[in-house]
């Protein structure tokens, strides 16, 4: 139990991060396009040999999702472009 506490505390900690990345980028007008989001996406599959679509499948087995991941992703893209 004191496991999945952390563990779900340290998820909030992401989403909260992620978001707050996303504004930030977008308050200083920067944008990242759903295509440079699909890009790195598909890296990332490629990284563990699999398409995008074995990857999101791989994602739902384990409780996750490719939209959640894809948000992550956009967010990770727009504070790099505001620094």
């Amino acid at each position: 139990p004191e496991q999945v506490a952390t563990a779900r505390a340290q998820v909030l900690r992401n989403l909260i991060d992620e978001t707050l990345q996303i504004q930030a980028a977008a308050a200083e007008e920067i944008t990242v396009e759903p295509r440079d989001v699909d890009t790195y996406y598909t890296r990332f599959a490629q990284r563990f040999q699999q398409t995008p679509e074995s990857f999101a499948a791989y994602l739902r087995s384990i409780g996750s999702s490719e939209r959640s991941l894809k948000r992550q992703i956009q967010g990770e893209i727009a504070w790099q472009r505001l620094q």
